[in-house]
């Protein structure tokens, strides 16, 4: 079943009944970026701003399509291979949210 949402990955395509999404090829996720050149002291502050900068641009997007990621960590981040770009993937655990406004019930106290 194909949800309702608008797809913003490069490609989709439903396997075996299952929504699969293409995301650009990515040298990393963000947690090996960390292991590999954070490693004890943190990512530099110009690159935690872009790649932060681009998270909350990227979780805007699911938002106006009322999907929550459900699943957001370090692993789910990729790292494009010059560094620039990260990419917000794995959206296996999304769930619908209600329309804007309309809240969650007693769920979140919505």
């Amino acid at each position: 079943m194909r949800p309702s949402w608008p797809i913003w990955s490069s490609r989709s395509f439903t396997h075996r009944g299952h929504l699969a999404l293409v995301f650009p090829l990515a040298d990393r996720s963000l947690r090996d970026a960390l292991e590999a050149y954070g490693a004890g002291v943190g990512l530099a502050l110009a690159a935690t701003r872009v790649y932060g900068r681009q998270l909350f641009t990227a979780l805007g997007t699911p938002r106006a399509a009322r999907v929550v990621h459900g699943d957001i960590k370090p692993d789910n981040v990729l790292l494009s291979a010059d560094r620039q770009t990260v990419t917000l993937a794995d959206f296996g655990a999304w769930v619908e949210a209600p329309p804007l406004g309309g809240g969650w019930g007693g769920a979140l106290g919505g």
